[in-house]
């Protein structure tokens, strides 16, 4: 025995001086609420000083979005920044965004469910302290997240159409979700007449009165006009390098009898979009139509069947490889190692996968939603035609925005909605896709998929930049969104799926007892991801293509006032939930266990129409971490790696006092974050709400994690060899005793409700150290990070210093050390 414990203290020894990274707390900006009296700054709790912030690194401003004001702090000055200007707001500012020279944030309407307003300006001077307003236009209903594309010309706007009862009419309101696609262009016409005003005789740009600038627009004999003979033709009719002019024999672009591009005259055009060419468009033995034998359909016997019925390739038949027939690998019969049958690893048993045995991520009958249909990939519906090489344009309603004469911009607002789905939504490819509400508010407004969709958090594509990819929370799903002009629109949905227990622990008890993991839940969580973030892993075999997501969860109740009961909730305490399946024991309903867990009422049912037909499988809300998904095909997600509990266990073992903490409060002079401890256990737990990606060096990525409730960072690192994230370690700065309300006026808060994270690269830091801006949305605070690795003891001993309690320190590395010596023994024995 004596072996056994020299051991174990040996594996703690070591473990203790393993480095991880972690965070260094540097400096906190506090940002106020309102100014009142004499510009008097206030500040006050959960009041919407900060909702989003937008970092600027060339300039070292950060914009701060809040309910009443964008506030632009100077961070010139890395770790005593300043608030050097305010912009009052019209109503609530929910998000806000920098790129180039452009900030733009979105407000919301004068009640939720009105539309809202995307507005554009250009970026704070500090030498002038001038900021101006380009354009403003309007979006849709509840506009909650917004993202840059295309070089800073495209804003894409993510509005939620949150449902809500109008207060003075009673009656239940649910907007439809829509995507914005917001496109801010120069106006060339208003360009051109700038130029040919007095007073802009700049010989080198924009050429003003200067007709033969020899540099830059304007009589400018190498770009555009005058006489220009190589571009953009001008007087030279014969200009036979671009653009032809009244060239009518421009042999190279655009003209005429031009024989490469755009055929012209030319009805025999081989090269492209002609008459009777042979290689492309009509006709075209090789690609879409006629009697082409190796794509879309005819006699195709290698895609799409057409006439073959025994096609041994693809969709059909007998095909003994992919879908049907007497498959024995996939979809059928007693396959024992994908769907069906006894299997007991995949698809039933007492591992409770729902849906005929299905995983739970494929539900019904098992079928892949990625090749729903007949094998119909969705990326290539209809015959095969793919959404983003598309056969007709679009016809999505346009509108115009309002900018500023002087500057020359122009903006156009595309909407997305996804009214074309409400009668389709048996498709295989929205299999997962949830619609929690059950219309049962108002019987004149049945349900619609468009309306229960609820994009929230905006994502580009890790190698489509005509892709935006876009979280849909409440629903459990992804989209993507083609955004190239004229041909807008969804181009696949993928439903993340669910997350099962069984294997990991969850504390979910709702007696004072403090922390109590269990561990063999047999039951199912809805991820729900909120953040989501792209991320290619480079390994010797190439690139692979990911998608990070944080897993807040989300219920859906509407109510009528403040405090009032909801008249409908998708959740219910698990006490309260009927005819549940046999495999699930009896002792689960006790407050110690699941008793009062919030629990969905409307998923897993036998029979969805019937909320009584008893449920296969019972699912709570959140994933409580962060998950990986891998894209396939460019466009459709697989699960590849989940945090599982660690983000949990690591809140526990470093900072107990805040274990499953919750951060709303209606009274913040009377509750603070200790007081708060263990109230989310019931509830979402720790709720995943943010995330940076951040390549700190040549070989290792860092994932930062925001978590509500306890409001600690969750940090993990993935290397460039191809392996899966590891857990580093979960890092706050470090609470103390007090309320809320007493925190904040002694800037003691921390960064409680970490709902932004920007990752500030040592190329853009005085100090060339790599740093993390936090955003804590209830504190109303703007903190800096400087991101490092270092031992474990050395943690504990940086955590010692910076809190202000000896007390809680003192709880707080017993519980650590506590951890770490029943971890080593676990592992040894």
């Amino acid at each position: 025995m004596g072996f056994l414990k020299v051991l174990a203290i040996l594996v703690l020894c070591a473990h203790s001086t393993l480095a991880i990274w972690t965070l260094k707390y540097m400096a906190t900006k506090y940002i106020p609420s309102d100014y009142i009296n004499n510009n008097e700054r206030q500040y006050q709790y959960d009041q919407g000083a900060a909702n989003s912030v937008a970092y600027d690194p060339t300039a070292s401003y950060a914009y701060v979005a809040g309910n009443k004001f964008v506030q632009v702090v100077d961070y010139s000055r890395f770790i005593a920044p300043n608030i050097v200007h305010k912009e009052k707001t019209a109503s609530q500012a929910t998000d806000i965004a920098h790129c180039g020279y452009i900030v733009a944030w979105v407000t919301r309407g004068a009640k939720i469910t009105d539309p809202g307003t995307l507005h554009v300006w250009d970026k704070y001077r500090r030498n002038t302290k001038r900021w101006n307003n380009i354009c403003t236009g309007p979006v849709g209903s509840d506009p909650i997240s917004i993202k840059f594309f295309d070089n800073c010309q495209t804003i894409v706007v993510a509005n939620k159409g949150s449902a809500a009862l109008d207060p003075g009419t009673g009656s239940f309101i649910d907007p439809e979700g829509t995507i914005s696609i917001v496109r801010i262009k120069k106006n060339r016409q208003q360009m051109q007449q700038q130029r040919q005003q007095p007073g802009r005789g700049n010989p080198n740009f924009q050429g003003g009165n200067n007709p033969n600038n020899p540099n830059f627009q304007g009589g400018n004999p190498n770009f555009q006009g005058g006489n220009n003979p190589n571009f953009q033709g001008g007087n030279t009719p014969n200009n036979p390098n671009f653009q032809g002019g009244n060239n009518p024999n421009n042999p190279n672009f655009q003209g005429g009898n031009n024989p490469n591009f755009q055929g012209g005259n030319t009805p025999n055009n081989p090269n492209f979009q002609g008459g009777n060419n042979p290689n492309f468009q009509g006709g075209n033995p090789n690609f879409q139509g006629g009697n082409n034998p190796t794509f879309q359909p005819g006699n195709n016997p290698n895609f799409q069947g057409g006439n073959t019925p025994n096609n041994p390739n693809f969709q059909g038949g007998n095909n003994p490889n992919f879908q049907g027939g007497n498959n024995p690998n996939f979809q059928g019969g007693n396959n024992p190692t994908f769907q069906g049958g006894n299997n007991p690893t995949f698809q039933g048993g007492n591992q409770g996968f729902p849906g005929a045995g299905g995983n739970p991520n494929f539900p019904g009958a098992g079928g892949n939603p990625n090749f729903p249909g007949a094998g119909g990939n969705p990326n290539f519906p209809g015959a095969g035609g793919r959404p983003n090489f598309p056969g007709r344009r679009t016809n999505f309603p346009t509108t115009q925005g309002t900018c500023a004469t002087q500057f020359g911009h122009r903006m156009t607002i595309t909407t997305v909605d996804f009214r074309s789905y409400n009668t389709r939504t048996n498709m295989p490819s929205l299999y997962g896709v949830r619609m929690p509400y059950d219309g049962s508010l108002n019987a004149n407004s049945p349900r619609t998929l468009s309306k229960s969709l609820e994009p929230s958090s905006i994502s580009e594509h890790p190698s489509r930049p005509d892709l935006a990819v876009v979280s849909l929370t409440p629903n459990n799903a992804v989209v993507q969104i083609t955004l190239t002009e004229g041909y807008e629109g969804v181009s696949s949905f993928s439903a993340v799926g669910l997350k099962p227990w069984y294997n990991y622990s969850l504390d979910a008890s709702s007696t004072p007892a403090g922390i109590s993991f269990n561990r063999g839940y047999n039951i199912y969580s809805l991820r729900q991801p909120s953040a989501i973030e792209p991320f290619v892993m480079r390994t010797r075999w190439g690139t692979e293509q990911f998608l990070f997501t944080a897993d807040e969860g989300a219920t859906t109740k509407y109510g009528g006032g403040q405090g009032d009961p909801p008249r409908f909730s998708d959740a219910v305490p698990y006490s309260r939930l009927r005819q549940l399946p046999q495999y699930l024991p009896a002792n689960y309903s006790s407050p110690r266990e699941l008793g009062q867990l919030e629990m969905s009422r409307v998923d897993g049912l036998r029979n969805p129409a019937n909320p009584n037909s008893g449920y296969d499988y019972v699912n709570f809300f959140g994933g409580r971490g962060i998950s990986m998904f891998r894209f396939l095909n460019d466009s459709n997600l697989a699960l590849a790696w989940d945090s599982q509990d660690q983000i949990a266990r690591g809140v526990a073992e470093t900072f107990p006092m805040v274990h499953n903490s919750r951060s709303f409060t209606p009274d913040a002079q009377s509750h603070g974050p200790k007081s708060q401890r263990d109230l989310a256990s019931t509830q979402l737990g720790a709720q995943c709400k943010s995330l940076a990606v951040a390549n700190v060096d040549r070989d290792t990525t860092l994932v930062f994690v925001g978590a509500d409730g306890p409001s600690v960072i969750g940090i993990f690192s993935v290397s460039s060899n191809g392996s899966f994230p590891n857990f580093e370690s979960v890092y706050r700065k470090s609470p103390v005793p007090g309320t809320f309300s007493q925190l904040l006026s002694q800037k003691q808060m921390g960064d409680i409700d970490p709902a932004k994270l920007v990752f500030i690269p040592r190329s853009a830091t005085p100090d060339k150290f790599n740093y993390l801006l936090v955003m804590g949305k209830k504190s109303g605070t703007l903190s800096m990070y400087r991101i490092l690795r270092e031992s474990r003891r050395n943690m504990l001993n940086r955590l010692r210093k910076e809190a202000s309690s000896a007390t809680s320190v003192k709880r707080s590395v017993s519980a650590i050390l506590f951890s770490l010596i029943v971890a080593a023994v676990t592992y040894l024995f």
